[in-house]
């Protein structure tokens, strides 16, 4: 039987390679000697050993995770907080309209909401609306191909 995500062979429940759940076939018979048959169950079914199968290579795993950032800048939430932060505007800026109304009409939260929020943002520990951290560098363009990478000439 054949995983049917990778492909590779296998006789579990579940794929020995990718981990995704094997199909079920229902009890099988197997002749184990010449006056015994037993019915052989789900997880204990036989390996296929084919020529074809000794030489199968498992597809790689990635184990690369993936954390989401904001798309605003941590640098331009910085300055907006330096200069402007008593007026909310980084609370803006991050999508945060409510307390940047509440900054705008009480200078900052009497300026300690300011402070608080200008020692967040250099520490990293600012989040935007969607509660994800602030990104710490411009996206950088990717280049394609050659020409690409060289001006299009």
């Amino acid at each position: 039987m054949r995983c049917p995500v990778c492909g590779a062979p296998g006789s579990g429940k579940f794929c020995e390679y990718c981990g995704s759940a094997m199909p079920y076939d229902g009890p099988q018979n197997i002749q184990v000697d010449n006056s015994t048959n037993v019915v052989n169950n789900y997880y204990a079914a036989p390996q296929d050993n084919s020529a074809a199968d000794h030489f199968y290579t498992a597809p790689p795993i990635s184990r690369h995770y993936y954390t989401p950032v904001s798309g605003k800048s941590k640098a331009t939430a910085l300055l907006l907080c330096l200069f402007f932060g008593i007026f909310g505007v980084h609370r803006f800026y991050v999508g945060k309209v409510g307390t940047g109304i509440l900054y705008l009409f009480t200078a900052g939260l009497f300026g300690f909401g300011w402070l608080v929020d200008l020692i967040l943002i250099a520490t990293g520990s600012f989040r935007d609306r969607a509660g994800l951290p602030l990104t710490s560098a411009a996206p950088r363009q990717t280049y394609y191909n050659q020409q690409e990478w060289n001006g299009g000439s």
